[in-house]
This record gives structure tokens, sequence and C-alpha cells, in this order.
């Protein structure tokens, strides 16, 4: 009987020894940061002819988006995937990114403000050299560049406005839609802080969305920057 309480204590103990082993391994594959953003942004275009009933003289209003400052907050986390050794890895990034935004574009040709909030979530995948491509390496400085697609969610004053209420209840109306899908490319510098803190620079680029309209064509596109802050390396 004592044996097999031993036995089955010793096994206990290799089971959780083996555990949280891989639970510290499994720790060390995970970096999470917090920064502040700032970038272009594109509202949303939209082009309106009214049926007769609601004929005017001047019977169109046509709004082509244009690029405007944007402001925020990003959190967000990273997975290393796969490690060529500890100075080179590919890893899995997610961010959440929340902004304000102000931009203008032409309504016909008059040009109209345009305020709002901005949901962003990009999904990269990043190759690492260097500082940061894992928790093991010695480098001081370092680079991680990819690819990824980013969720968009934009919420415009202009679009709460009667042109696209007018727009969505009379007549010929093209309008874009508020959340759309983009294709992305990033590039990250890392670096020490002078508090020795883990720091990263990164630059984002959308290539946008584009949409076809009567009078013409509009697109969305991003740029953004961004400095990180990990706080758990």
């Amino acid at each position: 009987m004592k044996k097999l309480l031993f036995c089955t204590l010793g096994c206990c103990i290799l089971f959780l020894g083996s555990a949280i082993d891989t639970s510290a391994q499994l720790s060390d594959k995970f970096l999470f940061h917090r920064g502040w953003v700032i970038g272009n942004y594109s509202s949303a275009p939209f082009y309106y002819a009214p049926d007769t009933t609601y004929r005017q003289i001047d019977d169109t209003l046509s709004y082509k988006n244009s690029n405007g400052l944007q402001l925020g907050l990003n959190w967000g986390g990273r997975f290393n995937v796969y490690d060529f050794s500890d100075e080179q890895s590919i890893t899995l990034h997610i961010d959440l990114v929340g902004t304000g935004f102000v931009s203008s574009g032409l309504l016909n040709e008059t040009r109209l403000p345009d305020l709002g909030f901005a949901l962003q979530v990009p999904v990269v995948v990043n190759f690492n050299i260097g500082h940061m491509a894992t928790k093991a390496s010695t480098a001081s400085k370092g680079f991680g560049f990819g690819l990824g697609v980013e969720i968009n969610r934009v919420f415009s004053l202009l679009e709460q406005s009667t042109f696209y209420s007018e727009a969505a209840t009379r007549g010929f109306a093209q309008t874009a839609t508020a959340s759309f899908v983009q294709p992305v490319f990033n590039f990250g510098y890392r670096y020490w802080n002078g508090n020795d803190l883990a720091r990263e620079l990164n630059v984002q680029f959308g290539y946008g969305k584009s949409y076809t309209f009567v009078h013409g064509t509009s697109y969305r596109p991003n740029f953004r920057v961004s400095l990180h802050r990990y706080f758990n390396y």
C-alpha cells in the first residue's frame, strides 16, 4: 500500500513538474504590447441621385473621400509560431486598434469635413530578426516585417447625416460599406529605450478598398505609424 502511495505521489510530482515546464515554455512564446498610433484614414464615399419625386436643380450628390488624420491607441500580442534560432523567428500578430479620425472629401465641388471612430484588427504573420525575435535573443536591435489582413469598422458622423439617410431611402444610390477587410504590410524596428524597456516602431500600409461609382472610383488606403511598448519581455 505504501509503495502504491509513493508511486502515485511520485507520478503526480513528475506530471506537475512537466506541466509547469510546458507552461513556462509556452509562456515564452507570447509577447504583449500597448501603445499609440498616428496615421491617415478614409471615410466611406457615396453617390446619390434622387428620383423624380425629390429631384432638385442640382439632382446629384457625390462624396469622394480623401485621407484624414487618425489618432488612437493600440493593444496587441504575438505568438512565436516557429523559431529558427534565438535570433530568427516567425510570429503571428493580432492587434486591436481604436482611433478617432478627422477627414474631408469633395461633396460635388465643395469640401465637406467628416469626424468618426474606427476599430481595426490586423492579423499579420511576421518574419523577425534580432531583438525580440525570441525571448532568448541577445541582440540590442531587431527588425520584423510581414503580410496579413485587417478588419475595419468605421463609425462616421457623416454617415449619420441627411445625405446618407436620403441615399438609403430615396431614388438611386451607391454607398460604400462601413465594414471592410484590406490586405496590409507592416515593418517594425525593435530596440531598447533609455529605461531598458522593449520598444517597437511599427509602420503599416493598407491597400484599402476601392469602390467604382457612376462618378468615378474612390479608394480607402490606410497608413499607420505605431509605437509599441512590450511589457513582458
